[in-house]
């Protein structure tokens, strides 16, 4: 009977997590936005091949589309520029890198769309999933591992009542969820719940709060503020170390992030540290630091942000 009754809520899950795609055509599939991120890089592909009406920025133009890679190294755009042929789930286009190449210097690949999964493969390198909607699962007991694999992986985290992560999968009754620095990792279903709700576009209310959350190890305290601009977003996070006995603060530095907006994430691909930078004051941009793809994620339930696993609450003071 249990084992029943564990299948049957984990079909049941499984069907409320069906992929919300966010947008992509059964009529028109070169038509969307689709993503590819790891621990390594961020790639983002956005593409409407019916339509030369997508404008990166006033050196791109007008172009078809566009396939964003952000690494510790390089970033870059490959802008379409062409569609030269579209035959059922395959097409042919032309693309130029923005920052190494020149429009005149245009490169060929073959786009092709999977069907059975709403994918992208941008030539034989890359293959995108559709970009959807965020769903988070929510640890409902103290002390959980978060492992690397279900059963009997070895823990890489203790997750404590509350914690929220986006959510990734689902495999043998155990939740596949999104960690810091890009990686994963796995919780049993009897220790954690799915939150409903879902947002294919964070509110722009979202980027005016203020918040705050502590070290699992209750040492630090982070201060957390967003600011938007466009698709672009900063996020500045004032660190304090926090004395557990007599709980007297004391600062020791801020790190200001740059990034974008995907959907219902924040990607940052920069940052900058230091004692007195301030984010209304401007960001000092030419002396910020690539880093590898750090994402955060807004929570429709809560709606709120969670930043390495942890919900961010208001500030109390």
């Amino acid at each position: 009977m249990k084992r029943t009754l564990t299948l049957l809520l984990s079909t049941m899950f499984l069907l409320a997590f069906m992929p919300c795609v966010v947008p992509v055509y059964a009529d028109n599939p070169f038509r969307g936005v689709w993503i590819n991120n790891t621990a390594e890089q961020y790639e983002q592909l956005k593409m409407n091949l019916y339509d030369k009406s997508i404008k990166l920025s006033d050196e791109a133009g007008q172009s078809y589309g566009y396939l964003q890679v952000e690494n510790d190294f390089v970033s870059d755009y490959w802008i379409i520029t062409d569609v030269t042929a579209i035959q059922g789930n395959k097409a042919q286009v032309k693309y130029y890198s923005l920052r190494y190449g020149m429009p005149e210097q245009k490169e060929s690949m073959t786009v092709t769309y999977n069907a059975a999964d709403g994918s992208i493969a941008f030539g034989e390198g890359y293959t995108f999933a559709p970009s959807s909607a965020c769903k988070f699962v929510e640890i409902i007991k103290s002390d959980v591992n978060i492992r690397t694999a279900p059963v009997t992986g070895a823990p890489v985290m203790k997750a404590q009542a509350g914690m929220t992560f986006a959510y990734a999968g689902l495999d043998k009754g155990w939740y596949k969820v999104s960690l810091a620095g890009g990686t994963t990792g796995y919780v049993s279903g009897e220790l954690a719940n799915p939150l409903s709700g879902e947002a294919s576009r964070i509110p722009d209310e979202a980027f005016g709060r203020s918040g705050q959350y502590v070290s699992d190890d209750n040492s630090t305290l982070h201060s957390v503020d967003f600011m938007r601009k466009g698709d672009v977003v900063y996020m500045s996070v004032a660190h304090s170390h926090v004395n557990v006995n007599t709980g007297s603060m004391r600062y020791y530095g801020t790190t200001i992030y740059k990034g974008k907006v995907d959907g219902c994430r924040l990607v940052f691909t920069k940052k900058l540290d230091g004692f007195n930078v301030v984010l209304d004051s401007g960001v000092d941009e030419g002396s910020m630091t690539d880093i590898k793809p750090y994402t955060v994620y807004y929570s429709p339930t809560n709606a709120d942000f969670v930043v390495d696993g942890k919900m961010i609450k208001a500030k109390s003071f």
